[in-house]
């Protein structure tokens, strides 16, 4: 999982400042969006370190799609390491490479949806942040008793879902326009 320094290191990278939607005060717009997602308190705890004063909803998505395509694959690359690990339990096995795949499909939807955000196409965002975010859950489905999905595994998944959340509130209010509250 990612720590705070390092969610906060994703917001060094920047693009050149587009302030193509009115202005909210960081607990205005950060309330606003976390109150749309699934897990508002980790919400909260994403866009917190990525906020800067000034910056448009476009800059904070920018921000917040970087660290959350950090976060998704960094769980593709614990899915791996998983599998290696479990090549003597084909079942087990079996169910990594399932969500390998599925974290794949997460990962190429993220990485579409950024060049959306980047060009100003807002209209496509919501479906490709959608298909991520079902990713992680169809990943926690392939456990059927009597495999357990280890609990820190789920956990990782959850946040995957968690951050995906966030970036699809912030592209559903960049497709209805909503500039304020």
């Amino acid at each position: 999982m990612l720590g705070k320094e390092e969610v906060a290191s994703c917001s060094l990278i920047t693009s050149t400042p587009i302030r193509d939607h009115v202005k909210q005060s960081s607990p205005d717009l950060i309330q606003s969006i976390c109150s749309q997602t699934q897990n508002p308190a980790y919400c909260q705890q994403l866009l917190q370190p990525l906020y800067r004063p000034g910056e448009s909803l476009r800059d904070l998505g920018q921000s917040a799609f970087f660290s959350v395509s950090k976060l998704v694959f960094f769980t593709y690359d614990e899915i791996h390491v998983r599998e290696v690990k479990t090549v003597t339990d084909p079942v087990l096995n079996k169910i990594y490479h399932k969500c390998g795949a599925l974290y794949t499909a997460a990962i190429n939807a993220l990485d579409k949806a950024k060049g959306f955000l980047k060009s100003g196409d807002f209209q496509k965002l919501p479906n490709l942040v959608s298909l991520a975010l079902n990713q992680p859950a169809l990943c926690d489905s392939s456990f059927t008793p009597p495999t357990v999905e280890p609990a820190d595994f789920k956990n990782l998944n959850n946040e995957a879902r968690d951050a995906c959340s966030v970036i699809l509130a912030i592209s559903n209010r960049l497709v209805s326009g909503k500039k304020n509250l």
